[in-house]
């Protein structure tokens, strides 16, 4: 009796032990962004000619940009993209920010690709007078890089954001006679 009860302690001991935690393996999805622009160009006015440091706000110059990008989930899984974020970076500093909500989250899966709405971009005097002086020169023309990335869930609720995409860049201002 005393050897079959050292027997069972052994025994419960012996596969209560192991080497370490199983491991969990979890499959998590990953959106991609697919665009064609290579570079953006905008052409922003000056209003009323004093400059772009010197703007009238009832008279204020701007050009808009339209950006048409796809997105496609690489894994298989179902996500949601929620919000797309774009960034004007200039010399490596963030000049501007904004962010578009999507207040019904589109729904990707299954390898798929969709098109997003098209993102419009607006940029004013005293935005191309900003990036112009973060390029380093105010001679009327301002370069850098156009940032986006997208923001999405998987089914359970966990929050990723895709690798951004990286495109060049100018602001010009149009001569006027």
């Amino acid at each position: 009796m005393k050897k079959l009860f050292f027997i069972i302690i052994f025994v419960i001991l012996f596969i209560s032990c192991s080497i370490g935690p199983v491991p969990v393996y979890y499959s998590q999805p990953i959106v991609s962004l697919l665009d064609d622009t290579l570079e953006v160009i905008f052409s922003v006015s000056d209003k009323d000619l004093s400059g772009w440091n010197h703007y009238n706000q009832n008279n204020i110059g701007s050009d808009t940009a339209f950006l048409s990008i796809d997105a496609y989930e690489t894994t298989g899984e179902k996500s949601f993209i929620e919000r797309i974020e774009y960034r004007f970076l200039v010399d490596g500093q963030i000049v501007e920010r904004d962010d578009v909500f999507y207040p019904i989250p589109l729904e990707i899966e299954d390898k798929d690709t969709i098109h997003l709405p098209d993102l419009l971009i607006v940029v004013n005097e005293p935005l191309a007078y900003e990036i112009d002086i973060q390029d380093g020169y105010a001679d009327n023309v301002g370069t850098g890089i156009l940032e986006t990335k997208v923001y999405y869930t998987d089914i359970k609720g966990e929050s990723f954001s895709s690798i951004p995409i990286r495109k060049r860049f100018k602001v010009i201002k149009p001569l006027t006679y």
